[in-house]
């Protein structure tokens, strides 16, 4: 298990925000939104960060191991509560967060359900553009 210090170092270090925007006529804006964030190491640390995350009440979900000179592990947390609860874990002061702040826009887009209409999905798009 990591610390709660161990756990952000890594978050900040290793984790990256996804925005998807993919075209899907079901919506009435023509457009799916999801948003996820990625934790990409080694099999080993992603294995004790999914058990910390799972510590913090965040869900995540292992990727497939991909099998080379390294063993990889790669974590996906998605939902808007698990991603929320990710989003306190940053500490949002530190200079390197740019790209985090931008997610927590989209975010709350999204959890608003502004990303349904067109002015929303175009935040998104420009958010998006910045990340």
């Amino acid at each position: 298990m990591l610390t709660r210090e161990q756990l952000q170092g890594v978050l900040i270090a290793v984790s990256k925000p996804v925005i998807l925007i993919t075209k899907d006529s079901r919506y009435a804006v023509g457009y799916n939104v999801r948003l996820s964030v990625k934790i990409s190491t080694t099999q080993d640390l992603a294995i004790a960060i999914q058990r910390t995350l799972h510590q913090h009440g965040i869900i995540s979900h292992a990727g497939k191991w991909k099998n080379g000179y390294k063993k990889k592990g790669v974590l996906s947390v998605s939902g808007n509560g698990n991603l929320y609860k990710l989003l306190e874990l940053i500490p949002m002061t530190l200079p390197t967060v740019g790209d985090w702040m931008k997610f927590k826009q989209a975010l709350d887009i999204v959890n608003e359900g502004r990303h349904q209409t067109q002015e929303g999905l175009d935040m998104l798009f420009e958010i998006k553009g910045l990340i």
